[in-house]
C-alpha cells in the first residue's frame, strides 16, 4: 500500500523537504537516546506526532506518540527499535516519493 494514499496532492511536492527535516530529527533522537535524555526524546517525538499529522502521515504521528511514551518509562531498548523502524518508513517513502518524481 502506498504511503502517500490520502494525501493531498499539493502537499506532495514539500515531501522530499519535509522527509529531509524528519531524518534530522531522527538523528536528534538517536543522539538524545545515547546520552539518555528523555525529556529531548519526548520532545522529538511529540514533534514526530504533530507534524505527521499535519502532512496526512498517520504512522509518523503513531511513531512520535509511541516515543513520547516510551521515553517517559526511559525504555531505551524498545526506543532503539521503534528508531530503526522509523527510519525504514522514512526511506521507503523517500523511495517512494522519487518513483512518484521520476513517473
Amino acid at each position: 500500500m502506498s504511503k502517500l494514499n490520502g494525501i493531498p496532492a499539493f502537499l506532495i511536492p514539500l515531501l522530499p523537504d519535509f522527509v529531509a527535516l524528519r531524518r534530522g530529527d531522527l538523528q536528534e533522537a538517536r543522539t538524545a537516546l545515547d546520552k539518555s535524555d528523555w525529556d529531548q526524546l519526548r520532545r522529538v517525538g511529540h514533534l514526530f506526532k504533530g507534524s505527521g499529522g499535519s502532512y496526512g502521515l498517520n504512522a509518523l504521528s503513531t511513531w512520535g506518540a509511541r516515543l513520547e511514551a516510551l521515553a517517559k518509562h526511559q525504555d531505551a531498548v524498545s526506543i532503539t527499535t521503534l528508531l530503526a523502524d522509523l527510519d525504514g518508513y522514512l526511506q521507503e517513502l523517500e523511495v517512494e516519493l522519487q518513483d512518484t518524481a521520476a513517473g
